[in-house]
């Protein structure tokens, strides 16, 4: 019996406006007012990844540092965007995610 399997078809990709990273679960996003700066380490020094728009989507990723100067806060929250970068915010700058 001659028989003829067919070729398996890539998954079809996800429409654009899905989250690109696995499971992304918002849970804080940046605060109204201003863009926030996006940092590769916990401090003003640490290289900045990109500028984030007021209401970003934010996963908080469970882990944190203390913060140097007052004037920042009490402490750097670690966060994934939508995209899957991942860095570095002051706790000042965000604010719990509203759909």
């Amino acid at each position: 019996i001659d028989v003829q399997v067919e070729p398996t078809q890539p998954a079809p990709a996800e429409p654009a406006d899905s989250p690109t990273a696995d499971n992304f679960e918002p849970t804080h996003q940046i605060g109204a007012g201003q863009s926030v700066n996006f940092r590769s380490g916990p401090s003003t020094g640490d290289a900045i990844i990109v500028a984030l728009p007021p209401a970003t989507p934010l996963e908080y990723l469970d882990e944190d540092a203390p913060t140097t100067n007052p004037v920042d806060g009490d402490r750097w929250m670690r966060f994934r965007t939508e995209n899957g970068d991942e860095g570095w915010i002051r706790e000042i700058d965000t604010e719990p995610y509203q759909p």
